[in-house]
């Protein structure tokens, strides 16, 4: 019953309004959580579907940026929920409702523009999400975790590499959780650290590596019980750089996933003085986060506390936010066990399912087999003599004969003609490969037409084969 009282009291509000630039031209017809992923799926629908299968029946997502492509998807695909039983799944415009003269200029301010909206809901607690993450949660255990704690905002993080920090809000907790202090998207992420009393509490530990003394900045090596101990004494504040087992890391940081539990009277309070706020950029990660730190009561919480995985797998969250990324994080998948279980029936990713007939393989003969080696094809494919290995197939792709995917990620309503021989790509929707192309061969012709990531992902779109088409 607690379950239920607490997820029937709350709502998620979803930011799915921001363009995300460093996917290049994947963006230029469709917002970034309207981006498909994973054979049939399109990002955001992860959210939803964790909030869903969490229990929240309560939904709001606030569009912006080219919205067409995501307005249609849900309510295409999200169009299940009964308002007679309280639930619902609501499309914010952009509308401006206390501001005439610009478009959100934040995080903090898309919530701020529809607090009217939220107040007729008539919720306790709102879980503010990115839709455009990759990820399996139970948001209820968060949402627990921030009642029980009492907190004013718990927010959500993971450890991630110090070099990948930079895009991240970076945080440092004591030992309760409570976060102790909040940097947006640092140049010098802080690597994980310890509290002067966990230190204490290891002093005994036989893989302590180093410790750092700030204020007399000496780094001592290779430090034994007694030596630490001495310096623990000594010192005001002391980091930690040791084994991964201990939990602290110098190559990693505590980095925020951009999830947010408030109690909605607070946070109503806290956006209307946000908003009245000239120096503000009214955004959670800049200016309100930072200001709960310093002021009130901000938790952490871990999100290996409430990934939801198999027992035995690892903790799975991405950001596909570039396109290396995003190819890989949809070539994991053909993988022989794929660290995101998309299988797994008691927590599905929830989608619209467009009516098409199975995929289909055509024609056995020696260089002309339709075949598919440790791949995804989705409905409606006809693979036609293609070789199709380690790769992604949305649905209805039709390929022709002769054609070699290696590693390639192909959206849907793509056609490949024949004898086109294309590798580690990521082709747009609606794209039609002329016969005989042949890319992620050679990177200098091919970024002659295309984009070419630094780690060699080919981008196609149908504008780009256009152009090449015009030039030669």
């Amino acid at each position: 019953m607690e379950k239920k009282r607490l997820t029937h009291r709350s709502m998620v509000f979803v930011l799915a309004g921001g363009r995300g630039s460093r996917l290049k031209e994947l963006t230029d017809r469709r917002v970034k959580p309207a981006v498909y992923f994973g054979g049939k799926t399109r990002i955001i629908d992860f959210a939803l579907s964790n909030a869903l299968n969490s229990g929240i029946r309560k939904m709001a997502v606030a569009t912006q940026y080219k919205a067409h492509s995501l307005i249609r998807h849900l309510q295409r695909g999200w169009s299940f929920f009964r308002a007679e039983r309280n639930e619902f799944l609501d499309i914010l415009p952009a509308s401006q409702r206390s501001n005439t003269e610009s478009w959100y200029k934040g995080t903090a301010d898309a919530v701020t523009q529809n607090i009217d909206i939220v107040d007729s809901y008539g919720v306790e607690y709102v879980i503010i999400l990115a839709g455009d993450h990759i990820y399996k949660m139970d948001y209820e255990l968060m949402l627990r975790q921030h009642v029980e704690s009492g907190a004013d905002v718990t927010v959500g993080c993971l450890t991630v590499p110090r070099e990948e920090a930079t895009a991240f809000g970076v945080m440092a907790t004591d030992e309760s959780g409570r976060i102790t202090s909040f940097l947006e998207k640092p140049a010098d992420p802080p690597a994980t650290t310890a509290t002067l009393e966990a230190l204490r509490n290891s002093v005994g530990h036989a893989r302590v590596l180093c410790v750092l003394e700030p204020r007399s900045n000496t780094m001592r090596l290779g430090v034994h019980a007694a030596t630490l101990a001495q310096a623990l004494n000594a010192a005001d504040e002391v980091y930690l750089y040791a084994d991964p087992a201990l939990g602290w890391d110098p190559g990693k940081a505590l980095a925020s996933m951009g999830i947010y539990v408030f109690d909605w009277k607070f946070l109503r309070n806290l956006l209307q003085e946000d908003a009245q706020n000239a120096e503000s950029t009214h955004d959670f990660g800049h200016d309100l986060i930072p200001l709960i730190v310093k002021n009130g009561k901000a938790i952490a919480h871990r999100f290996d506390e409430s990934c939801v995985r198999a027992d035995d797998a690892p903790v799975y969250w991405k950001d596909v936010g570039t396109i290396d990324a995003f190819w890989e994080s949809n070539i994991d998948l053909t993988s022989f066990t794929p660290d995101l279980d998309l299988w797994d029936k008691s927590w599905p990713i929830w989608t619209y399912s467009e009516s098409v007939p199975p995929a289909k393989f055509i024609h056995d003969e020696r260089d002309r087999r339709g075949m598919a080696i440790s791949s995804m094809i989705s409905g409606g494919c006809i693979i036609s003599g293609t070789e199709v290995r380690n790769s992604c197939l949305f649905t209805n792709v039709h390929s022709n004969s002769y054609a070699v995917l290696d590693h390639a990620v192909v959206l849907p309503n793509v056609v490949i003609n024949r004898s086109a021989r294309l590798r580690n790509v990521v082709i747009d929707s609606g794209v039609i490969i002329p016969e005989g192309l042949v890319v992620g061969e050679d990177p200098t012709e091919d970024g002659r037409w295309f984009n070419v990531t630094d780690r060699g992902i080919t981008l196609i779109t149908q504008s780009m084969l256009d152009q090449r088409a015009r030039d030669l």
